[in-house]
C-alpha cells in the first residue's frame, strides 16, 4: 500500500525543485549545519564556547551508494526529522564490481563520477534537514567491496581483508580514493566534502579488524594502519571534521570481564590502544545480543564498561558513541527488542555516551534482508521508543540537564526506597509529557500533612549499575552543579507557602543536609530547582543514599514529584579550568584614535614605523581562567602587546545575548549608555554613567539606569529607547619592554579608571599601587630614541567600595573578556581608554560552601550575623522564622545556641 502522506510530500518536493532550477536559485538554500561538531574532553562539542552537544541516529548503509532514486532519499530524510534523529551513518565506499552503483571500477582510482552524485544529495538533504552524518572509508568485510577488493586490485588472486593492512599498493589505492572523497566539491551546494559541517566523523573502516595477528600494541600492524590513516587524513588532506575507527569495541584481552565473550579476544583490536592515538578524536563500539550471544546484563555491562573507559582511561579521555546497536525480529518479538532499545538507550543515556545510533533504519521499499529493520511509522512502538529518547536529549542540548536517576518500576540503581510521615502512597511513574522536562523516571509521592509543623520523608538507597555495589560515583560526569527538580499538584487545601524541601545526601555513615538553603514551594505546577552543593566539595565519588525531607507550615494534601539531574555539563578533563585566546576587536586599530595611544607611560613615544606597523593582530594573549567557582579568577598571559604600557582588564556584558549577565555586570561595575536615534537609524550618544558610586545602594550610576532602562521607542531594535552595557574594570597591568606580562587576576574589585600616582594621589579606597622601571633603548623595535630610564607607579580609582571585596552575583554569564588601553598620559585625557583585544567567555559564580554565608557574598560576616540575631530563638511558625539560619547538622528547627557555634567556628576560620 502506498504511503499518501510520504506521496505528497515528495510530489510537493519535486515541484519545488523544479521551479528552483528554471529561476535558477538551485544553489540559494540556506545551510543548516554551519559549525563543525568538534571533541572537547569526554564530550562531542558544537559552538566558540564547545558547548557539549548529544545526538540520536540511525544506520542505513545503502543511501548514498547503492540508490538510484532521489525520493528515497527525500523519504528517509523526512522520516528521520519526524524521529527527531539528528545522525545518519552511511557508507562512503561502494567498490563491489557486481553493482552499477559502485563508485569506482573496474581499476582502482576509476572514478565514476556519475555514481558519486547520489552521495553529493545525501550530503546537500541532510545539511537541508539539519542531521549530520558519519562516513565509514571502506569495510572489514567483503560487502561492497571493502579491504578485499583493494587487495585483489594489487593482483592476489586469493585476496583476504586481513592482507590489506601490510600491502603498500592496496594501501596507495586506498588513499587516492579518501583524497578524491575528502576533496570532492559537493554538484548540489559546492561544498568541499572535508570542510563540509554536514560531515559529522570519518571512520577508516567499518568494523576493522585483524584476527591474524593479535598483537595490538603500539607497533602492531593494525594500530600503525589506524595511527598513520588518520595522521594522513587529518595532516596530508586536511579534513575539518572528526576522525574515529569505526570497530567493534573488542578488547585485547578480558572482554568476558567488560560484558562481552572470550572469543572477542582473538580480534587483533583493542578499545584503549587504538583509540587512543592523537589523530583520534572520538572512540566508538557496537553491540549486538543476536551475533554475539550476550545476555541483557552483559549488553548492559558491555555499555557502562565502554562509556567509563572511554571517560576514565588514562590513554583516553575522549567522547564515545554506541554506533551500531539492534535486535533480530522475528528471532525475537517486538516487544522484546523494544524491552532491548529502552534498556540500552537508558544505560547509555545514564552514562553519559555522547551519541546512538541503532541499526537499522529502512526506507519502505527496502526488504529487511538482515532481520534489524525498524520502519517508520510502520513499527510504531520503535520509534516511539526512539522520538521519547530524543526528545530527552534534545533537552539535555538545549538546557545542560541530565537525569542522574530514574524512578521506575525494577530501576536498576536503587535497592529499595523508604518512607515515613505523611506519605499515602509512593509512586513510581513516568512523568507527564506536558511538563516538557525529562520524557521519564520522576518519583511521585501522595502525600497528606494535616497540621502544622507535619512531615514526610522518602529517601532511596543506591547501587552501582555496573557490578551492584552500594554506592555510585557521580562526581566525574562533569555536571557543573546537582539539582534536586521538585513539583507539587494539589488540591484544594493547598495555600501558597504551605510546602517546604530539604534534601539530604549519604557519602558515608552520616547524613548530610544539603548546603542549599531549604526551597519553599510557593506556586504549583512549575518545577523547583534546588542546587545539591556537596558536588563542590568532592562528597560525590560514592553516594550511596539520598533523602527528601516534606513539610509544611498548613495543611496539605497532595503529590510531590521529585527527579535529581546533574546540570550545566562540561568538559569533564578538567572541570575547574577553560582557555580562551583574546583576538583584536577593533582590525588591527584602537579606538578612539589619538596621539597619545602611541606613548609609553612615561609619555615617550613610540618609533613611527613601530606606529605604521603594529596592529592588535600580533598580539598572544591567552586567559585560563576557573569557570565556575565563588569567584572568576585565573592566570593572563600576553606576549607582544605594546611594551611598557598599561592596560585594563574588563568583563562587558551583552545585552541581547544575556540580558541577566549584562546586568549583574552593570551594577557590580559600571554602564555604557546609548540612545536610539530614529533619524541615522543607528545607536548614538555613547556615554558612560559618569557618577561614580560609594558602595551604597542605590548607587547613582544604579538609579540612572532604572529610571530609563525601560522607557520605550517601537522604532527601536530593542524597543527601548536606551541600550546599556554594562562593564566590570576589575583588574589591571602594565606590560614589560617587549609587551609581555604574566597576571594572576581575580574579579573581586570594580574600578573607575587608572591614575598614576603623579597625576593624583592614592586614597586608601583605592586599588594597589603597581610600579614598573624600565629604560627603553634603540635595541627595541618600538623606540627610535635612547631614552633616559623612568620608573612610573599607577592604581586604579575605586568606583564601588570595597576594592577586593566587590563580586559578581551568583548565576551563569556570558560575557566578553577584554583588555583596552589605558591613557592618563600627558594628553591631558586621563581615563581615556580604548578597546584591544577580547573574546567571549563563559562562566558561572557558584553559591557560596560555608553554611553560614547566608546572603552568598561569599563572605561570612557581619551582615549574615544580623540575619542570625533577627532570627534568635526563633522556630518553625514564629514571625521571625528563617530556616536558613537554622545551619547546625541535624538541624532542630529552632535557631540557637548550636547555630551560633556553627557560625563563629567559620567566623573566625574561614572568612576570607
Amino acid at each position: 500500500m502506498y504511503n499518501i502522506s510520504k506521496i505528497s510530500k515528495q510530489y510537493v518536493l519535486t515541484y519545488l525543485v523544479a521551479i528552483s532550477v528554471v529561476m535558477g536559485v538551485g544553489q540559494k538554500v540556506s545551510s543548516k549545519n554551519t559549525e563543525f561538531i568538534t571533541s572537547t574532553g569526554n564530550f562531542l562539542t558544537i559552538g566558540t564556547e564547545s558547548k557539549p552537544w548529544f545526538f540520536v541516529g540511525a544506520n542505513n548503509y545503502y543511501i548514498g551508494i547503492d540508490n538510484n532514486s532521489q525520493s528515497t532519499v527525500d523519504e528517509l530524510m523526512a522520516d528521520m526529522v519526524q524521529m527527531n534523529l539528528g545522525v545518519l551513518r552511511i557508507w562512503g565506499f561502494n567498490d563491489d564490481q557486481n553493482k552499477t552503483t559502485k563508485l569506482q571500477g573496474p581499476n582502482a582510482g576509476d572514478f565514476l563520477e556519475a555514481n558519486f552524485q547520489m552521495l553529493d544529495y545525501v550530503l546537500y538533504q541532510a545539511d537541508r534537514h539539519d542531521i549530520r552524518i558519519i562516513l565509514p572509508l571502506t569495510n572489514y568485510w567483503n560487502d561492497y567491496g571493502g579491504m578485499r577488493q583493494y587487495v585483489q586490485w594489487t593482483g592476489d588472486t586469493t585476496p583476504t581483508a586481513d592482507e590489506f593492512y601490510g600491502i603498500s599498493q592496496a594501501q596507495t589505492y586506498f588513499r587516492n580514493f579518501i583524497s578524491h572523497l575528502a576533496n570532492r566539491v559537493n554538484t548540489y551546494n559546492q561544498r568541499i566534502y572535508k570542510e563540509d559541517p554536514t560531515i559529522l566523523a570519518w571512520q577508516l573502516a567499518n568494523e576493522p579488524e585483524y584476527p591474524t595477528d593479535t598483537n595490538t600494541a603500539n607497533g602492531s600492524i593494525l594500530t600503525d594502519w589506524i595511527n598513520n590513516t588518520a595522521d594522513y587524513l587529518k595532516n596530508t588532506i586536511g579534513v575539518k571534521q572528526l576522525v574515529t575507527t569505526g570497530m567493534e569495541g573488542f578488547y585485547d584481552s578480558g572482554n568476558s570481564s567488560k560484558g562481552g565473550q572470550s572469543w572477542f579476544d582473538n580480534k587483533g583490536t583493542d578499545f584503549i590502544i587504538q583509540h587512543a592515538g592523537s589523530g583520534i578524536d572520538l572512540t566508538g563500539f557496537h553491540i549486538y545480543a543476536d551475533h554475539w550471544n550476550l545476555t541483557q546484563v552483559q549488553c548492559e555491562k558491555w555499555i557502562v564498561n565502554h562509556i567509563r573507559d572511554a571517560r576514565r582511561h588514562s590513554q583516553l579521555g575522549k567522547p564515545v558513541i554506541m554506533d551500531e546497536y539492534g535486535r533480530m525480529v522475528p528471532q525475537h518479538t517486538m516487544a522484546e527488542r523494544n524491552d532491548s532499545f529502552i534498556r540500552y538507550l537508558h544505560t547509555a543515556y545514564r552514562e553519559l555516551v555522547s551519541g546512538t545510533n541503532f541499526w537499522i533504519l529502512y526506507h519502505d521499499a527496502y526488504p529487511n534482508y538482515d532481520n534489524f529493520g525498524v520502519y517508520y511509522p510502520q513499527d510504531q512502538e520503535t520509534a516511539s521508543i526512539l522520538i521519547q529518547h530524543a526528545k530527552k536529549i534534545n533537552f539535555l542540548n538545549e538546557t545542560g540537564i541530565h537525569q542522574l536517576f530514574s524512578f521506575e518500576e525494577d530501576e536498576e540503581g536503587f535497592t529499595k526506597i523508604y518512607t515515613e510521615g505523611g506519605i499515602i502512597d509512593l509512586i513510581e511513574r513516568r512523568e507527564e509529557p506536558s511538563w516538557n522536562r525529562t520524557a521519564d523516571g520522576v518519583l511521585c509521592i501522595q502525600c497528606r500533612l494535616g497540621s502544622p509543623g507535619d512531615k514526610a520523608m522518602v529517601g532511596a538507597e543506591i547501587k552501582d549499575p555496573l557490578n551492584g555495589t552500594a554506592g555510585i560515583n557521580v562526581s566525574d560526569y562533569g555536571y557543573r552543579t546537582l539539582l534536586m527538580r521538585v513539583r507539587v499538584q494539589a488540591n484544594s487545601m493547598y495555600n501558597n507557602g504551605d510546602i517546604d524541601i530539604k534534601m539530604y545526601d549519604k557519602t558515608g555513615s552520616e547524613w548530610l543536609y544539603h548546603s542549599s538553603p531549604v526551597t519553599s514551594i510557593v506556586a504549583a505546577d512549575r518545577w523547583y530547582e534546588i542546587p545539591w552543593n556537596t558536588v563542590e566539595s568532592g562528597n560525590l565519588a560514592d553516594l550511596k543514599e539520598l533523602g527528601i525531607d516534606i513539610y509544611a507550615n498548613h495543611p496539605f494534601d497532595g503529590a510531590v514529584y521529585i527527579d535529581f539531574v546533574g546540570g550545566d555539563i562540561t568538559d569533564t578533563t578538567d572541570n575547574s579550568l577553560a582557555t580562551v585566546n583574546l583576538k583584536d576587536v577593533d582590525s588591527g586599530t584602537t579606538s578612539p584614535q589619538g596621539n597619545y595611544r602611541w606613548l609609553d607611560i612615561a609619555d615617550q613615544v613610540y618609533d613611527p614605523s613601530y606606529q605604521a606597523d603594529y596592529e592588535y593582530t600580533q598580539a598572544d594573549v591567552q586567559v585560563t581562567f576557573h569557570h565556575d567557582e565563588r569567584l572568576l579568577y585565573g592566570i593572563l598571559t600576553a606576549r607582544n602587546l605594546k611594551p611598557n604600557f598599561a592596560y585594563q582588564c574588563k568583563l562587558a556584558g551583552l545585552p541581547e545575548t544575556d540580558p541577566n549577565a549584562n546586568e549583574n555586570i552593570g551594577l557590580t561595575g559600571r554602564w555604557w549608555q546609548e540612545e536610539w536615534s530614529s533619524a541615522a537609524q543607528t545607536w548614538i550618544n555613547g556615554q558612560n554613567l559618569n557618577n561614580k558610586g560609594d558602595g551604597s545602594s542605590p548607587n547613582p550610576n544604579d538609579l540612572a539606569y532604572f529610571s530609563r532602562k525601560d522607557i520605550p521607542d517601537p522604532n527601536s531594535p530593542t524597543g527601548k529607547k536606551y541600550r546599556y552595557s554594562g562593564y566590570l574594570v576589575f583588574d589591571y597591568f602594565i606590560t614589560d619592554e617587549w609587551g609581555n606580562t604574566v597576571l594572576s587576576f581575580e574579579a573581586d574589585s570594580s574600578y573607575h579608571v587608572l591614575w598614576k600616582t603623579t597625576q593624583r594621589s592614592r586614597s586608601s579606597d583605592d586599588g594597589p599601587v603597581k610600579s614598573h622601571t624600565f629604560d627603553p633603548t634603540i635595541n627595541s623595535p618600538a623606540y627610535n630614541v635612547d631614552y633616559p630610564p623612568s620608573t612610573v607607579q599607577i592604581f586604579g580609582e575605586w568606583e564601588r567600595l570595597p576594592i577586593g571585596g566587590v563580586r559578581l552575583p551568583i548565576g551563569s554569564y556570558r560575557a566578553q573578556f577584554i583588555l583596552t588601553e589605558e591613557s592618563f598620559h600627558g594628553s591631558g585625557l586621563a581615563g581615556g581608554w580604548a578597546a584591544a583585544v577580547g573574546a567571549p567567555v563563559t562562566f558561572t559564580i557558584l553559591p557560596a560552601i560555608f553554611h553560614s554565608d547566608l546572603n552568598y557574598d561569599g563572605y561570612v560576616d557581619l551582615f549574615d550575623f544580623s540575619a542570625l540575631a533577627e532570627a534568635w530563638q526563633a522556630g518553625q511558625g514564629d514571625p521571625q522564622w528563617n530556616p536558613l539560619c537554622d545551619i547546625n547538622e541535624p538541624s532542630d528547627n529552632i535557631v540557637n545556641q548550636l547555630d551560633l557555634q556553627v557560625f563563629l567556628v567559620e567566623w573566625l576560620s574561614r572568612q576570607p
